[in-house]
């Protein structure tokens, strides 16, 4: 299984489903970042305020109120300089993003395995954030 660098990233996890959220958080932990959990994008939002900007956002589509892909054009729009991993059962053409964000933003299809999940977050962690 890939792993993190040496200065451990932040990346925060923003999923409804326990389900997903938690085995994630396991995986990226044991890969070395830094985690924090968030059920929804409203609770997302009152994390990025009380804590460091993250390096990477990691965010379901099918989120309760604010959908994954609304929440990641927010972080763009503010000009945070975070990454986002959009996942979703759905395809990625399945998807509403903005033609900005087409390129921006990464995906990763769900179901995901343990190496799928590292490689696509270390994937976008290597991109530039703009």
């Amino acid at each position: 299984m890939p792993t993190a660098e040496r200065t451990p990233k932040t990346i925060l996890v923003v999923d409804d489903e326990e389900s997903v959220r938690n085995p994630a958080t396991r995986v990226l932990v044991k890969a070395g970042f830094e985690v924090r959990m968030a059920e929804d994008a409203e609770h997302a939002l009152e994390l990025l305020q009380q804590m460091k900007t993250p390096d990477l956002c990691l965010v379901d589509e099918s989120l309760p109120g604010i959908s994954g892909s609304a929440f990641c054009a927010m972080l763009f729009n503010r000009g945070l300089g975070v990454r986002c991993v959009l996942m979703s059962g759905l395809e990625r053409a399945d998807i509403s993003l903005s033609e900005e964000l087409l390129d921006k933003v990464h995906f990763l299809a769900k179901p995901w395995t343990l190496d799928e999940l590292t490689g696509t977050v270390l994937a976008a962690l290597a991109s530039d954030p703009r």
